[in-house]
């Protein structure tokens, strides 16, 4: 039973047969590979390119708008005098709160 098809991962070359066997040797090694380091992958740079591909967190400025949007609400004419600290402490729990 085959799991994988290699040939999808590769760049446009003439020789398949023999870039799907380096990809299955390379696979193969990394699989017995007893290193369960994160740096081991640079041994297997087709390996590591699947990694950083799938499993890249996407940037997202929502948290940091929401932060914004809740400093807004609590830094309001009437609570203009409060320290850093406390302005601090006060959007914390505000953003830990929700």
């Amino acid at each position: 039973m085959i799991f994988f098809v290699f040939s999808a991962a590769l760049s446009a070359s003439g020789n398949n047969s023999n870039s799907d066997s380096k990809l299955q040797l390379e696979y193969a090694h990394y699989l017995g590979d007893a290193d369960t380091d994160l740096s081991m992958l640079h041994k297997y740079p087709h390996i590591k390119q699947v990694f950083i591909r799938y499993n890249t967190m996407i940037p997202s400025s929502g948290p940091v708008e929401r932060l914004f949007s809740f400093g807004g609400l609590i830094h309001s004419a009437k609570r203009n005098l409060m320290s850093d600290r406390t302005f601090e402490t006060l959007l914390l729990l505000k953003a830990n709160l929700t």
